[in-house]
């Protein structure tokens, strides 16, 4: 059986890639005839012999049509192109020796395609020789090939940021998505000779959304298994579906070459000049209105399911409730208002800001501020907490239990006659109609950077409590994704009883071009949210009698937190420093030594 479903699953998308057609997207081939896929990468990681694999791969029968070089691709010093399909290209760009300036910018010009294809490629030092050759090719430029980058690198080879043999800046990615518009997809070559997990993890610490790693077909090893056949078809496949997601949008082939030539010219001249800086860093990014690339069928079908999400069609209806309120709560500054412009942004398309943020992105809110995502679902930015006492935890459950009024100033109150009251107060106007969803937001930092040295029990068991209040296990969004790895800390959160935890990288005013991973990630949380509440309406729900429950258990933890506060004023300093679980800094002590 499972052989029978390889064969059938090898088959269809085999047949899709070799019938893949620019005519059939949406709005036709827009002027383009041609998808090119542009590989670069290191001389000798195996960029030859993944042409010749992929070519093995789709027509049965290995012919060596990429020569390779001693260091199995180390050869190649043109630009070489081999015709997989009728559509599609395979370009084998000259692999680099080092990232110095002169190296980098020559990939960049092969990635804009401003260089001829099938002749010898040499690096040029000076920005005059450089622009004599991409000007060149506007005698005759090159308008109806749609690009796809990819960045082939050897599981073998350990990655260095900032020096050494294989040195791997973080602007070659983030240029490249700005040049093309899509992010590169890195295969990793030598899969079961090197540890391609570890150096999967950097990649997409970098930013990379697609990462495959493969072990090439070669004259000595051409032992054909299914797992090496469906990693490279799995390539191509990703490879036209980000083709076909752009091509949903109207293109403008000579307009884009054009801006690719002048985002190339500028990057060129700041590194002809010595500046002495990384380019990505040092250079605004670019604001393109162009769509994510994304699959097409699996957005659209995602974001329509969220655009349409009603509880009247949960399966014993609505119950009661009117709306989803996705509570975000969580430390001032660690992206929660960048994360509603995210959100709202991936679902409209357009990008405004409609939450404020602070200078430490988030840091700005005060009040509960609402934001309508559909006509269901509504999300709220609590005021975020900088120390996490006693008092900070209480009102995060105050705000939680939604026993607080929307778009008001929140102050924190640190007597129980002024907390009790402010409950009290809510039942005048009783809200019993929200179907509440904590969404805890947190900065993907070291957990040794927001602690203090001490934590009550209270406060390590919060997400725990904020589980019984609203009947859901917070789902945690780690913001800054690609700033630092952050498995060690999805795998604390883990530990604590999470049982989602996403990383995303947020959109922001400066930085909002659009990419499959970002847009996915968004999706992923909303799209999850509503799975929660679609699970918890499968019971008989009574909003009014769990509004009364939330209220008994909020009243409790308020008057055992106001008794032990007070019994402790003497004894315990109040922290200056941002709080997080005492047993999450133990941990990492622990891991230090």
């Amino acid at each position: 059986v499972e052989q029978a479903t390889y064969h059938q699953n090898f088959d269809q998308v085999r047949d899709y890639i070799r019938n893949f057609k620019l005519d059939n997207c949406p709005l036709g081939n827009q002027g383009y005839n041609r998808v090119v896929l542009q590989l670069c990468g290191y001389a000798g990681h195996g960029l030859s012999s993944f042409i010749n694999s992929c070519k093995f791969v789709l027509s049965s029968n290995y012919k060596i049509i990429a020569e390779i070089g001693e260091n199995e691709g180390g050869f190649t010093k043109e630009r070489r192109s081999y015709g997989l399909t009728d559509t599609i290209t395979i370009v084998d760009n000259r692999g680099f020796e080092k990232m110095d300036s002169s190296e980098t910018i020559g990939v960049y010009t092969q990635l804009g395609n401003f260089l001829p294809l099938n002749e010898t490629v040499v690096w040029k030092e000076e920005f005059k020789d450089l622009i004599i050759n991409i000007e060149d090719t506007d005698m005759d430029p090159n308008l109806t090939d749609f690009t796809v980058p990819v960045f082939v690198y050897s599981a073998c080879s350990k990655i260095i940021e900032g020096g050494g043999e294989y040195t791997l800046p973080r602007t070659l990615f983030s240029s490249s998505d700005e040049l093309r518009r899509i992010f590169p997809i890195v295969v990793l070559t030598n899969k079961t000779s090197g540890n391609y997990f570890e150096v999967e993890k950097k990649f997409k610490n970098f930013g990379a959304e697609v990462v495959i790693a493969v072990e090439n077909y070669t004259v000595e090893n051409l032992t054909e298994t299914q797992g090496r056949n469906m990693d490279i078809l799995n390539i191509l496949y990703k490879a036209l579906k980000d083709v076909t997601f752009h091509m949903e949008k109207e293109k403008n082939p000579k307009r884009e070459r054009l801006e690719r030539k002048k985002f190339l010219l500028e990057l060129a001249y700041n590194t002809d000049f010595g500046k002495k800086r990384s380019c990505s860093s040092q250079l605004q990014r670019r604001l393109y209105g162009y769509s994510p690339a994304i699959q097409s069928a699996c957005f659209n079908q995602l974001r329509d399911y969220i655009h349409n999400f009603k509880l009247d069609d949960c399966r014993l209806g609505s119950q009661g409730y009117n709306r989803v309120l996705l509570q975000l709560f969580g430390y001032s500054g660690h992206g929660k208002s960048s994360f509603i412009n995210s959100c709202k942004f991936v679902l409209d398309g357009e990008y405004k800001i409609i939450a404020e943020a602070g200078e430490q992105d988030g840091g700005f809110t005060m009040e509960r501020r609402s934001y309508p995502l559909t006509d269901t679902i509504t999300i709220v930015d609590n005021r975020g907490l900088g120390i996490i006492d006693g008092l900070e935890t209480l009102e995060v459950y105050t705000q939680l239990g939604n026993f607080l009024p929307l778009n008001e100033k929140v102050e924190w109150k640190d007597k129980f006659k002024e907390l009790m009251g402010r409950i009290e107060d809510a039942d005048i106007d009783p809200n019993f109609t929200d179907f509440i969803v904590p969404i805890f937001v947190y900065r993907n930092i070291r957990f040794e950077d927001s602690h203090t040295k001490t934590g009550s029990v209270h406060n390590e068991s919060i997400f725990e409590t904020c589980w019984e209040i609203t009947g859901i296990f917070p789902i945690i969004v780690l913001t800054n994704k690609t700033k630092r790895d952050y498995s060690m800390v999805e795998k604390l959160f883990k530990s604590f009883g999470a049982e989602e935890v996403v990383a995303v990288e947020n959109y922001t005013a400066k930085k909002h071009l659009p990419t499959r991973g970002r847009h996915r990630d968004i999706l992923n949380i909303l799209y999850k949210a509503l799975q929660d509440v679609t699970f918890q309406m499968e019971r008989g729900r009574n909003p009014k009698h769990e509004r009364a429950e939330r209220k008994k258990f909020l009243m409790d933890i308020i008057h055992n937190s106001i008794v032990s506060k007070k019994g402790e004023q003497d004894e315990q300093e109040i922290p200056d420093e941002r709080w997080f679980p005492k047993r999450v800094y133990d941990y990492f002590s622990k891991k230090k030594t």
